[in-house]
């Protein structure tokens, strides 16, 4: 068996990059991934935009156009907030969130760790074993 490849090679293939992150479409997809993610956080401040529908409540203004901006505004703002989380605070995140697991979540990455040197020890048995058994197979038709 294999040793695990580095993900960030995989990541950085050029073939991998044109298949998935350049390109009009993708950028779109991004574009809509970032604002995605953006609606989430939004979603997670509630009481932010229930301040912001106070303002617009409190100013008691009926302009159309005026709505259209603060949607138009918006957009950028949610979709720079998906990027941002993204590609800053998602990895801060998962850092502590490893760093300070509980005992039982430090043992299970101990124990998948422990598990997949185990398994790759068992393939190059197996493929040694399937090398002498190849062996035998030419050295018995010899005869």
């Amino acid at each position: 068996m294999d040793e695990l490849s580095n993900p960030y090679s995989e990541i950085n293939n050029p073939y991998v990059r044109r298949q998935y992150y350049d390109g009009f479409k993708n950028q779109i997809i991004r574009i809509w991934y970032y604002l995605n993610h953006g609606l989430g956080l939004m979603n997670e401040f509630k009481y932010l935009i229930g301040g912001i529908l106070a303002t617009y409540y409190f100013l008691k203004t009926d302009n159309l156009k005026l709505m259209i901006w603060m949607f138009v505004i918006a957009l950028p703002i949610l979709v720079f907030a998906g990027w941002f989380w993204t590609h800053k605070a998602k990895r801060t995140i998962e850092y502590f969130d490893i760093k300070y697991t509980t005992h039982f979540g430090q043992y299970n990455i101990r124990l998948q760790e422990k598990q997949i040197e185990t398994l790759q020890e068992l393939g190059k048995q197996i493929h040694k074993l399937n090398d002498k058994l190849g062996r035998l197979k030419k050295s018995s038709f010899q005869r």
